[in-house]
């Protein structure tokens, strides 16, 4: 025997073949069995599913059951190397039985399935079994495999069972008894496709559903009819399991009964529902909506409904309180042309000025009046006529065969004169294979989405692997998209996965593109709120003149210096970097002080322990003054100890966050002085892990992070506020992680420490006119914590030391 295939062979291989003629030489093993075997040993590549063993060179060691006998000697163990070395593999984490037998149980005898499961019973890995399709000779064959298989749910890591085969009532007995009386059971997802021969497997299926202490999704479909009882006994199953999280059901000519048994009447734990290819649900799924409290998301996938029922859908969405998710497709599978009374009735009935939009449209077609029709609802939707879609997926898999170029228009899509920014529409995906009608689409999106503000995601990306489909996308295409992000801030997400630009890197510049433009979108953000208050500071200090003028301050206001109408014109346009010094040069009359104005200056003027400390980390330690301008230039404060900073050179940016830190404890002490210590941070903060959230649950914590302003946000922020209302005033410090903050009260008055950086201290008491001017003043603190960001920013560019 050759030394290839001798490594191969167990002992008792290699002792079986000693008998044999020595003149006779064993044909070398096929290269796929070597690695095959090698990779379940744990020799090569980790092997994480197998492949199919009844085609190509594995043909000749697992050929079809009638030929099981021509097996002997040197094949025979070959075979059972290989099917040792899988009961043995410790990397196997899906299980696909057809793969193994070919879609036939009898190709592997009952001692074969024996060595294959041995290990699998024991196993931490093992995620996935599949029972898809299986033929067998007799059901002896098919009930000792589930007998083993429930053996190994009972003892193994398996969390999701699949099984697209109808098994006898006898079998899922044997898979169920796997289950039952076994409180440690990882299964978690159940999936059954025709998957019992007749009702009397019911009783088994429930019994299973019911002893999987941690079974969270449950798919069903079935095509055939079923008693009565046997509904009876299926919706109790669901209703008694409490675990349960997500329910999907198929193709069900009784799926009307089960759901209102076991949903409308009993079930609250269920949270996703999933109703595809099933007839009359219409009210049924109104009754859902309205009595079932815990969904959250529901896909209704080619439901058959008339459009009067398509409308009420839609005006129940449109009026419930509660934020449920909705996703309704159509499919090319049925008519759309005929189904588009039914899609027009539940988008228009759903719109809603004053709510956000909860529903998600997914159409999919082949022709092109089909993809007309979907193309002038995008249109409505992206004009802001219909305010119903939180997410758009029209999908033209194939090139369209009717109609011809002329009869095409001239735009597919349209503002007509409208900007877009009544638009809610969130997400939209495209996929249209038809290259004419690709290429004047995509010219005219770009030119609706240049002034729409609602849009973030947009994905080109089709499902299936990549071909000739998004073809279309070439260099023209991609500039025409470079150029949108030059004017369009809002798009936070492009996909181009699976399509060309992400073989030739453009994906990569994509991504860039819309990272800068997230970065210029905050900067246009703050330089709003700038203005608001540049514009309310403009308007008290104009005020304030009128008034030590004698002016009536009812009269007209004076208009706005040339300098002021610069700034709020470059504020408008382009994103400015650098805010001009408000309160010295360029507006004196608006920011007059009554104390003479100070200014920053940046010295070396440190001890020795400092610098040899900066030195140490590679950097240089910094003093900050502010300095006082008088009628012969700027001179130092008296006394003033200045603000000691140590400068990274090689990561300036550690600086900044002392300046945070010191920004975000003014704003909290000074709120808690105008709220008598009842201090509820802001969510941003809450988002960025400024606070900890001890004793809030799941779901607010849930809303606050995903940061959409919705009604689940609002009333989790009611929630949240009464919960820690109560804390703050005992245990600050304790809540808040980035600074230890000690109140102490006094009558009247009451003094806020900060012991971990210097000492500010605000003195406040109940007159409304101190309390005015304490405002006045954490404004001025505000300023001049931001003039310290800006200035360190400049010191570190430039090494500029006057400001």
């Amino acid at each position: 025997m050759k030394g290839a295939s001798a490594s191969i062979l167990s002992p008792a291989a290699e002792l079986a073949t000693r008998g044999m003629d020595s003149a006779d030489e064993e044909p070398e093993l096929p290269s796929a069995v070597q690695d095959l075997v090698r990779r379940l040993e744990g020799k090569g590549v980790p092997i994480m599913r197998l492949p199919e063993l009844f085609q190509g060179e594995f043909l000749e060691f697992f050929p079809e059951s009638e030929s099981l006998s021509t097996i002997t000697r040197w094949r025979s163990q070959v075979r059972l190397r290989v099917l040792e070395a899988i009961g043995s593999c410790n990397t196997l984490e899906h299980l696909d039985v057809g793969d193994m037998c070919g879609g036939d149980i009898s190709r592997l005898t009952e001692s074969d399935w024996e060595v294959v499961f041995r290990g699998f019973k024991s196993s931490t890995v093992l995620k996935t079994i599949f029972l898809d399709g299986l033929e067998w000779s007799s059901d002896a064959e098919v009930e000792s495999l589930c007998s083993q298989i429930g053996r190994i749910l009972n003892t193994s890591s398996v969390r999701l069972l699949d099984i697209q085969s109808k098994l006898s009532a006898r079998c899922w007995l044997s898979l169920a008894s796997g289950l039952r009386g076994n409180p440690d059971s990882k299964l978690q997802h159940l999936r059954l496709c025709d998957a019992w021969e007749d009702a009397s497997a019911v009783k088994h299926v429930a019994d299973m559903i019911n002893s999987a202490p941690l079974l969270k999704w449950l798919a069903i479909a079935c095509k055939d009819d079923m008693e009565k009882e046997a509904v009876g006994i299926l919706s109790q199953a669901l209703i008694r399991s409490s675990s349960l999280e997500g329910l999907i059901l198929e193709k069900m000519k009784w799926g009307k009964a089960l759901l209102l048994r076991a949903l409308v009447f009993g079930n609250r734990s269920i949270e996703h529902l999933g109703l595809e290819e099933m007839d009359g649900l219409g009210g049924c799924v109104r009754e859902l909506l309205t009595s079932n409290p815990s969904l959250k998301d529901v896909n209704l996938v080619n439901l058959r409904m008339s459009p009067d029922e398509w409308r009420q859908l839609g005006k129940l969405i449109r009026d419930r309180y509660r934020a449920t998710n909705i996703v309704v497709r159509f499919s090319v599978e049925h008519n759309l042309r005929d189904e588009w009374e039914s899609i027009e009735a539940l988008a228009t009935a759903a719109s809603s000025d004053v709510k956000d939009p909860t529903l998600e449209l997914q159409l999919v077609q082949a022709g092109d009046d089909e993809l007309m029709l979907s193309l002038d609802l995008l249109g409505r939707v992206l004009r802001g006529e219909i305010k119903s879609l939180k997410s758009f997926t029209i999908s033209a898999r194939h090139p369209g065969t009717s109609g011809t170029t002329q009869d095409r228009p001239e735009r597919f899509l349209s503002m007509k004169g409208k900007t877009g920014e009544t638009s809610v529409l969130k997400n939209l995906r495209l996929y249209v294979v038809n290259e004419d009608v690709w290429k004047g689409l995509w010219k005219d999106l770009l030119l609706c989405l240049r002034g729409n503000t609602s849009l973030t995601h947009l994905d080109l990306s089709p499902n299936e692997i990549r071909g000739e489909s998004f073809r279309y996308l070439d260099e023209e295409a991609f500039q025409d998209l470079m150029a949108l992000l030059q004017v369009n801030l809002t798009l936070q997400e492009i996909n181009v996965s699976n399509t060309s630009w992400a073989t030739h890197g453009k994906e990569r510049l994509i991504q860039e593109a819309v990272e800068q433009n997230q970065e210029r979108a905050a900067n246009v953000c703050y330089s709003e709120r700038a203005e608001e208050r540049m514009e309310g500071a403009g308007a008290s200090n104009v005020s304030h003149a009128a008034e030590t003028r004698g002016m009536d301050s009812a009269g007209e206001e004076p208009e706005l210096p040339s300098a002021v109408q610069d700034l709020i014109r470059r504020l408008e346009g382009q994103p400015i970097t650098w805010l001009p010094h408000l309160w010295l040069e360029e507006f004196p009359e608006f920011f007059q002080q009554t104390r003479p104005p100070k200014r920053l200056y940046v010295t070396y003027d440190v001890n020795i322990f400092h610098r040899i400390n900066a030195m140490m980390h590679a950097g240089i330690t910094v003093r900050f003054h502010f300095m006082c301008e008088g009628a012969h230039g700027f001179h130092r404060v008296k006394d003033q100890e200045g603000l000691k900073i140590r400068v990274y050179q090689r990561n300036g940016r550690v600086i900044l966050k002392p300046i945070e830190y010191l920004f975000k404890l003014m704003y909290y002490a000074a709120k808690s002085a105008t709220l008598g210590l009842i201090v509820i941070p802001d969510w941003v903060d809450l988002k960025s892990g400024i606070v900890k959230l001890d004793g809030i649950s799941d779901r607010d914590l849930t809303a606050i992070l995903q940061g959409v302003e919705s009604t689940d946000l609002q009333a989790a922020w009611l929630r949240i506020q009464k919960i820690l209302a109560p804390q703050l005033r005992d245990n600050y410090s304790s809540i808040f992680k980035l600074y230890q903050v000690k109140y102490a009260r006094l009558e009247p008055v009451f003094v806020i420490r900060t012991p971990s950086l210097s000492k500010l201290m605000l003195w406040v008491t109940s007159g409304d006119v101190l309390i005015s001017q304490l405002e006045l003043t954490v404004n001025r603190l505000f300023e001049r914590c931001f003039m310290w960001f800006l200035c360190l920013r400049e010191y570190m560019l430039t090494g500029r030391k006057e400001f």
